[in-house]
């Protein structure tokens, strides 16, 4: 979810239409200790922890994107459509209308909330 409103004030508010740059793949190795078998232990194994420190095969955490809805308009009038990919095409969906549609279309929409699914 990203945050696409915001309060002005104590009453007000406002939507933050500034354009977000978002990956097609997100690798996580980096921001994640890993749990592993000691067994298969390549680096420093920390018993208390129960952890894996230290080199880790690359894209262990790898994230596709499937799925981004966005918000057009305003608070007070507007819509949200979304993107979808399905069998490796991306789609278009507006209430009762859907379409096949480009990825770069996907990445260049107004983006309120990004859905990820691990990759085997």
């Amino acid at each position: 979810h990203l945050k696409r409103f915001r309060q002005t004030g104590y009453y007000g508010l406002s939507k933050n239409s500034t354009r977000v740059k978002f990956e097609k793949t997100l690798i996580l190795d980096n921001y994640v200790l890993h749990k592993i078998n000691k067994k298969e232990e390549k680096g420093k194994y920390d018993e208390m922890e129960g952890m894996y420190r230290g080199e880790e095969p690359k894209g262990f955490l790898k994230y596709e994107l499937y799925g981004v809805v966005n918000h057009s308009g305003s608070l007070h009038g507007g819509h949200y459509v979304s993107h979808f990919k399905q069998g490796g095409r991306w789609y278009y969906f507006s209430d009762s209308h859907g379409s096949e549609t480009s990825f770069d279309r996907v990445l260049n929409s107004e983006a309120y909330v990004l859905y990820y699914q691990l990759m085997q």
